[in-house]
C-alpha cells in the first residue's frame, strides 16, 4: 500500500529533517510499494485565480415551472462553486429570420419588440434574472451557431455587406435585455469558434480575425451610441489556441476596442494551454487575463454530441481527463476556466441533445442528475476562489501523481489539488514551505466508485499522513468544508411596487445549511443600517431619503464560513405632493 505524509516546514524554524517521509507502508499481496514527493513552495507564485464557471444554455429554462429547472442552477452555484456563467443563446434560428428592415442604422421597433418577447428570448431573460437575483459573481452572455440565412448564414460575407445587419441584430438584443428587462449582463461575447472553417462547423460563422476585429469595432461603436458604452466585450471565444497570435495581432490595430476587454477567451479540449498564454504575454497586451471559456475532455467517440449517453467506463475516462486537463490549464497561467457545459440541454446547431454536462438529463424521464464530472469540479470549484495565487508545486515522479497548490496570504488559506495517476493507493511526501501553519486540514476524494468523501487530517509532528485511494482525484486544504451558499429572497415591497413616506418595511427570508451569520440591507447599492442579526431579516426604511423615481432595494447574507448571496428588488419611489389650492373670488 502507498500512502502520503505532508511535512509542513516552517522557513527558518523547523529543520530540513521534516522532509524525511514518515508514513508506515503496509504490505499488500499483488500492490507494488512506491514513494515520491511534491514540494510546494509559497515564496514562488504565478497567477491569480479569477474565478471558474460553466456554460449554460438559456434554451433549457422551464418557462411553465422554472422550479423544476432552478435546482441545476442552485447546485453548480451552491454546491461546485461555479460562479462565472456563460450564458448562451443561439442565433440562426427563431431570431432575426427575416429582416427588421432595410436600414441597419434604425431599429424597426415594433419588428424587435414582439421578437424578444417570444419563447426563445423569455427563456433567455428569466435564466438571466435568476442569475443576478441568486448575486452570481459574473454574467456572460454568449451568442452560438450560424447567423440567419439571409445574412450569410455560416459565413460572414467578406465584403462587409452584412457587417451593420449583424450589429443591428446584437444590439438591438442587448439593448432590449438592458433597458426594456432592466437585466444584468457583465460581459458579451457575439461570436463563437469564428476561426473554424470547416464547411460542416456550425458553431459560429466563419471569419477572419480581421474581420472579427471589423465588426467587434462597429459592435462597440453602435453600443456607445445607444448608452451602453459600460458593456464590457470578451473574446474572441476561439475554437484553436493556435489561432491566438493571429487575433491579437489584429486588435492590435485597435487599442480603443481592446480597452474593452478584459480577458482574452479561447476554447479547449486537449491538455495543456501555452499556446494561448504565451500569445497573449508576447502581444501588445500582456494584461489580458486568459481564460477558457470552454473546457473538458473529448466525450468518446463524439458520443455527446449526436445524443448518446457514454458506458460507465467511458465516463470515467472522460472525468479523469478533464480534470488533468484543467490542472494542466492552471499550470500553464490560465486565470479563469469554464466547463462545457453545466448541465446536458439541446442545442440547435447541432439538431441534438449535448450531453457533456456536469448534471445530467435522461430524456425519457426528465430527470437531472450529477455526473462525475460534477463531483471533480467541485474538488477544484469550492476550494479555489478567485484571489488565490497559484503557488510553485512540483512532483519528483509524474507517472504517480500530479499536483497544483494555491494559497491567499491574506486569510491563509491554501489548497493542495492533484491526482493519484496509479491503480493502486499511494504514497506521497508533500513538502509545504512558506506557507504558515495551516493545522488541521480536510482531504477530499473522488474515485470511480466513490463520489465524495472527506476526512479530516491533524498533523503529527508537523506530518500530515494521507491515504489516496487509487486512480482518485484530491483536495487537501483548510478551506472551510462549507462551501453551500445561503438563500435570500425579498418579501416585501414587491417586485416594481410604488413606495412613500417613511417607514417602508423591507423584508427577506434567508435560510442556510448551517445557519445564516448576517443580513445587510442596502439601497441603490449604499448599506442601510448595520448589519442585522438571522433572526431579524427586516429593516425599515425612510423613502424619503431619496429622489421619486425608480431605485433599487438589495440584500446580502453570509453564513459562518464566509459564503455570500444577494438579492436586489426595484421599485418606484412618489412622495412629491401636489396641493392644488382653489383661487379666491372676491366680490
Amino acid at each position: 500500500m502507498l500512502t502520503i505524509t505532508i511535512a509542513i516546514l516552517l522557513i527558518g524554524v523547523l529543520s530540513q529533517a521534516l522532509f524525511t517521509t514518515h508514513a508506515a507502508y503496509i504490505d499488500e499481496p499483488g500492490i507494488p510499494q512506491a514513494a515520491t514527493s511534491i514540494q510546494v513552495d509559497g515564496a514562488t507564485r504565478y497567477q491569480t485565480i479569477e474565478g471558474f464557471g460553466v456554460n449554460a444554455n438559456s434554451r433549457s429554462w422551464d418557462l411553465a415551472n422554472p422550479g423544476s429547472f432552478t435546482p441545476q442552477i442552485d447546485t453548480l452555484m451552491d454546491d461546485v462553486g461555479a460562479n462565472i456563467w456563460r450564458v448562451v443563446v443561439e442565433s440562426h434560428k427563431d431570431w432575426e429570420v427575416t429582416n427588421d428592415n432595410a436600414d441597419p442604422n434604425s431599429f424597426n421597433t415594433a419588428f424587435y419588440n414582439t421578437l424578444y418577447e417570444t419563447e426563445k428570448f423569455k427563456k433567455l431573460w428569466a435564466m438571466l434574472d435568476y442569475l443576478d437575483k441568486r448575486g452570481t459573481k459574473t454574467i456572460y452572455l454568449s451568442v452560438m451557431g450560424c447567423l440567419p440565412d439571409w445574412m450569410g448564414g455560416c459565413y460572414l460575407p467578406d465584403d462587409g455587406s452584412q457587417d451593420d445587419e449583424w450589429v443591428e441584430m446584437i444590439a438591438s438584443m442587448v439593448n432590449y435585455a438592458r433597458t426594456t428587462k432592466h437585466l444584468r449582463i457583465d460581459y458579451l461575447s457575439p461570436i463563437n469558434e469564428g476561426d473554424l472553417t470547416h464547411p460542416a462547423s456550425t458553431e459560429g460563422p466563419h471569419m477572419t480575425a480581421t474581420q472579427y476585429v471589423t465588426i467587434m469595432k462597429k459592435l462597440s461603436a453602435k453600443l456607445d451610441a445607444l448608452g451602453l458604452g459600460d458593456l464590457r466585450l470578451i473574446g474572441p471565444d476561439i475554437a484553436l489556441a493556435d489561432n491566438a497570435a493571429d487575433y491579437l495581432s489584429a486588435m492590435a490595430a485597435e487599442p480603443a476596442l481592446v480597452e474593452k476587454y478584459d480577458h482574452f477567451a479561447s476554447h479547449r479540449y486537449e491538455r495543456g494551454e501555452s499556446a494561448l498564454v504565451g500569445a497573449i504575454a508576447a502581444s501588445d497586451y500582456p494584461s489580458l487575463t486568459p481564460w477558457v471559456t470552454e473546457y473538458s475532455g473529448l466525450c468518446p467517440n463524439t458520443k455527446c454530441d449526436i445524443g448518446q449517453q457514454v458506458t460507465p467506463d467511458e465516463n470515467w475516462q472522460f472525468t479523469t481527463d478533464t480534470f488533468d486537463y484543467l490542472l494542466s490549464y492552471l499550470d500553464d497561467g490560465v486565470t479563469g476556466a469554464l466547463a462545457w457545459e453545466g448541465y446536458d440541454s439541446y442545442y440547435e446547431h447541432h439538431a441534438n441533445y449535448s450531453y457533456w454536462g456536469l448534471i445530467g438529463y435522461n430524456v425519457d424521464t426528465q430527470v437531472y442528475s450529477p455526473t462525475k464530472r460534477l463531483y471533480v469540479a467541485r474538488l477544484a470549484y469550492r476550494f479555489i476562489t478567485a484571489g488565490m495565487q497559484r503557488i510553485d508545486a512540483t512532483s519528483d515522479n509524474l507517472t504517480l501523481v500530479n499536483a497544483s497548490a494555491f494559497q491567499d496570504s491574506s486569510t491563509g488559506k491554501i489548497v493542495v489539488i492533484g491526482r493519484n495517476l496509479t491503480s493502486s493507493p499511494l504514497t506521497v511526501s508533500i513538502n509545504l514551505r512558506g506557507v504558515g501553519t495551516p493545522g488541521t486540514l480536510q482531504l477530499y476524494q473522488s474515485t470511480k466508485s466513490v463520489d465524495w468523501s472527506e476526512s479530516s487530517v491533524t498533523p503529527s509532528g508537523g506530518s500530515y499522513t494521507l491515504n489516496l485511494q487509487a486512480d482518485s482525484m484530491f483536495t487537501l486544504t483548510n478551506v472551510s468544508s462549507d462551501g453551500r451558499k445561503p438563500t435570500v429572497t425579498f418579501t416585501t415591497p414587491a417586485e416594481g411596487a410604488t413606495v412613500t413616506g417613511n417607514g417602508v418595511g423591507i423584508t427577506v427570508s434567508a435560510s442556510d445549511n448551517v445557519g445564516v451569520a448576517g443580513i445587510q440591507f442596502a439601497v441603490d447599492g449604499v448599506s442601510l443600517g448595520a448589519e442585522q442579526s438571522a433572526d431579524s431579516p427586516s429593516i425599515s426604511w425612510d423613502s424619503t431619503s431619496v429622489a421619486d423615481g425608480g431605485h433599487t432595494l438589495g440584500v446580502a447574507v453570509r453564513d459562518a464560513a464566509g459564503n455570500t448571496a444577494s438579492a436586489i428588488r426595484r421599485v418606484t419611489v412618489s412622495n412629491l405632493v401636489f396641493t392644488h389650492y382653489l383661487p379666491l373670488v372676491w366680490y
